[in-house]
């Protein structure tokens, strides 16, 4: 977020999933009631201006969630290395009876490194965030990482593809193996307000390429900021 040029002048909200970074942990969640929860810390701040939301992963579906809330006023969304439908049912269930034997060893961080970035960048440029990363996924709350990983085995959010009138972006990492960039590519294909765009690198696309991922977000402020004076002279 501190690539976002200040100029813009736009106020950053930041929200973890339970039980990560610090926020509270939560034995049952569900995308849905993760998107509301976002919704009310938004309007807490009684903003009153256009809001643009954006997420990575879980948070690209959450973000997608809140886009269709017509009380939020989002002009804008960027989801990253998300999709529409995570995985299957039964790989869910391996990945969560895993963790409940074996608890966080179970995350297998060699085998993350390898979803979430790619090798040159892991073992390269960008080897001290990868290791802060992995460090920071040990510390999770497990039974909060547990809970997101059903609510991503039980998520389908295939039937927001055209309701979601909202401009915004669909980001896919060329090398993400944990989530295909097929994903967003056939998401944005099918809405007529998204418009695909690519990031070289795995799952964490928006570490692993921060600047490129600063870029198309704060294309997207300029052009909601834009369109909402250009509103505003039509309205007066």
């Amino acid at each position: 977020m501190q690539l976002i040029p200040p100029r813009l002048g736009a106020e950053m909200l930041l929200f973890d999933l339970p039980g990560h970074g610090g926020a509270p942990a939560l034995a049952e969640v569900d995308i849905g009631s993760l998107a509301t929860e976002i919704a009310q810390q938004i309007e807490s701040t009684r903003c009153t201006g256009r809001v643009v939301i954006a997420g990575a992963s879980t948070g690209g579906a959450i973000a997608l969630e809140a886009a269709v809330r017509p009380e939020l006023m989002i002009t804008g969304v960027a989801l990253f290395n998300s999709a529409l439908l995570f995985g299957s049912p039964e790989g869910w269930a391996a990945i969560v009876a895993a963790a409940t034997r074996h608890g966080t060893p179970a995350f297998d961080p060699a085998g993350t490194r390898r979803g979430w970035f790619t090798v040159v960048f892991a073992e390269g440029a960008g080897a001290d965030v990868v290791a802060d990363t992995l460090h920071d996924l040990a510390d999770v709350d497990l039974s909060s990482h547990l809970a997101c990983c059903r609510a991503l085995a039980e998520y389908d959010g295939r039937h927001l593809a055209r309701p979601v009138t909202t401009r915004g972006l669909a980001v896919g990492g060329t090398a993400d193996r944990a989530v295909s960039a097929s994903n967003m590519r056939a998401f944005a294909a099918d809405s007529s307000t998204f418009r695909y765009e690519e990031l070289p690198g795995a799952h964490l696309s928006v570490i692993e390429n921060a600047s490129g991922a600063a870029d198309l977000l704060s294309a997207l402020l300029r052009d909601s900021v834009a369109r909402h004076h250009a509103t505003a002279k039509e309205t007066t």
